[in-house]
């Protein structure tokens, strides 16, 4: 019916504003309007009239855009202007009366316009029917997946039921051995801390006695170092002071013994000279000789009674020296023992310092440390299985919670609490897929159980490793035992000590010890003053040898007789 190119382009475009208007919302409607009228094909009124126009056919309401801005309502008359090549928008007076000579022609292209969009709503109804059609065979395609996969998990439910048998099983008795592994460790630990308080108040006992032992073993230690000290400063002084003694008289001997062994040699020189003028003036003096023959008798008996005198006092003087050296051999070796005894002393002295030092510096309190730690060390081993045992209480619980939750979530899936077979037929693929999801995130949850039931078998194994704590605590109070013994092997060795400490301070051996000194430094002192005699005679010898003699019946010159008169006085026989 149209057939020129000027109305068919708007028609074109007044079709694709009405399929604008049934798919899209007011808002695409007049931005396409806008877009029909900006193209200079047809004018804004126009655009805007036949949209209403179409509209009201259809039984819909007009857009509001056919109110805005005064636009005209005769469509025809623009439709006119159009054809005739007359742009409506001039503002001419004609244009009314043109509208209404071409009414008839705007009704025929409108007819023809609904004639197509009748079959293009008939069209559009067929497509929707086809869609539908697809959506309905998806949904039945769905529900049958879902129908399939209900009858896999209700086949698979026994399976379920009976693992879900199988953990409460194993779980009850997990929890009754945890519940006889907490009672044992609780009686272990009620025996083990007595065990340590009786042990305690043992070791303490027994240090305060040792402790009492050690400082009484110091204070006789004291007491017995300053008696002894004074003792042998004592014995040092009365042997300094002999020594001294022996020293001056030694070599005042000496002295004399030189000076008299010079004035026996003297003596004899001068009796060698003697003899040699006897024998020169024996001629001249025979008359003299054999005149005084009783004189000469009376000489020769005094020479020999001198030289018997000489010969005894030799022999004196030689036992002198013997003597004197054995005494000197004495004192050596009473200063070797002296010496001897002095280094005995030190090295007792040392000894008894050391044993003091050991008894205060004893292991104990370090044995007491070292079991204090073993204790402190078995205490948080307890605590840390204490603590393991109360996190795989939880645990426990927390899977029994699990498990009570994925029975009631199987119970509601089968009974159909969760989904109805019935509102499945209403819904659509969402809810099919948000079934998927949820039926994998079952799946994850029980595999999920699954490796948690085997981290709890795992920490139960390792808790039946760690349940090894008893035959530990019995190698304890093994080593404990060990202890016990070693502390009386050391009680007893500090009670030999006290007691060998006391044998060799006895009052006894100390009384002898120091008698058979006295006895010994008496002996000396014997000796000295032997030797103090034997040195007055030789003193008193050496004055007599020192006094001139001279016998009235010589002359003064006779120098042999003046000689050979010297001898001792009766009084040293």
């Amino acid at each position: 019916a149209v057939s020129s190119q000027g109305a068919s382009a708007p028609l074109l475009y007044l079709l694709r504003l009405h399929v604008c208007d049934m798919t899209s919302p007011e808002r695409e409607m007049d931005v396409n309007v806008r877009n029909i009228a900006e193209s200079g094909l047809v004018t804004t009124e126009t655009a805007v009239e036949t949209h209403s126009s179409f509209t009201s056919s259809r039984g819909r309401i007009a857009s509001p855009m056919a109110n805005r801005g005064g636009y005209p309502a005769a469509v025809p008359s623009i439709l006119a202007q159009r054809n005739r090549g007359v742009d409506p928008r001039a503002g001419s007076a004609g244009a009314h009366q043109l509208s209404v000579v071409k009414a008839g022609q705007d009704n025929a292209i409108l007819t023809a316009v609904r004639r197509q969009m009748e079959i293009l709503e008939d069209k559009l109804n067929g497509q929707i029917g086809r869609v539908t059609q697809q959506s309905d065979r998806l949904r039945d395609a769905a529900l049958s997946r879902v129908d399939s996969k209900l009858g896999t998990m209700e086949a698979l439910q026994p399976k379920l039921d009976r693992r879900m048998a199988e953990l409460s099983g194993n779980y009850k008795g997990l929890s009754d051995e945890m519940q006889n592994q907490i009672r044992r460790i609780d009686q272990m630990d009620a025996r083990l801390w007595e065990w340590r308080h009786l042990l305690e108040d043992e070791v303490r006992t027994k240090y305060a006695e040792i402790d009492q032992n050690c400082q009484r073993l110091s204070s006789q230690m004291r007491m017995k170092e300053g008696t002894h000290e004074d003792v042998f400063k004592r014995y040092n002084s009365r042997l300094l002071r002999v020594e001294t003694i022996l020293e001056e008289r030694v070599e005042e001997l000496n002295q004399e013994i030189v000076h008299l062994h010079s004035r026996v040699q003297d003596v004899e020189e001068h009796h060698m000279q003697d003899a040699a003028l006897a024998g020169h003036e024996m001629s001249r003096e025979m008359v003299v000789v054999q005149n005084d023959n009783s004189l000469d008798v009376c000489d020769r008996a005094s020479l020999d009674k001198a030289e018997a005198q000489l010969k005894e006092v030799s022999q004196k003087i030689e036992h002198l020296l013997t003597d004197s050296r054995e005494i000197h051999a004495r004192v050596e070796f009473q200063e070797e023992r002296m010496k001897t005894m002095r280094t005995l002393f030190e090295t007792k002295d040392e000894h008894y310092r050391w044993l003091n030092d050991r008894v205060e510096r004893s292991d104990v309190d370090t044995r007491l440390k070292e079991f204090q730690a073993h204790v402190e060390e078995t205490n948080a081993q307890r605590s840390e299985h204490c603590d393991k045992i109360d996190e795989l209480h939880k645990k426990l619980e927390g899977h029994e919670q699990a498990m009570l939750e994925l029975h009631d979530n199987i119970r509601s899936v089968q009974n159909g609490n969760a989904f109805d077979v019935s509102s499945l037929n209403n819904t659509d693929l969402g809810s099919n897929e948000a079934l998927a999801y949820e039926m994998k995130e079952y799946a994850k949850l029980i595999n999920n159980i699954d490796t948690k039931v085997e981290f709890v078998s795992q920490d139960l194994q390792a808790l039946r490793a760690d349940s090894e704590l008893g035959p530990r605590v019995g190698q304890l109070v093994e080593s404990l035992t060990e202890v016990a013994p070693k502390v009386i092997m050391h009680e007893t060795c500090i009670r030999d000590l006290i007691e060998k400490v006391a044998h060799i301070e006895h009052p006894e051996k100390m009384s002898k010890t120091a008698d058979s000194m006295a006895a010994r430094i008496g002996r000396l002192e014997v000796n000295v003053d032997r030797i103090l005699s034997d040195h007055e005679v030789s003193e008193h010898i050496r004055q007599n040898l020192d006094a001139p003699y001279r016998d009235p019946a010589l002359g003064d010159g006779d120098t042999d007789r003046q000689h050979d008169s010297l001898v001792a006085p009766k009084t040293y026989h």
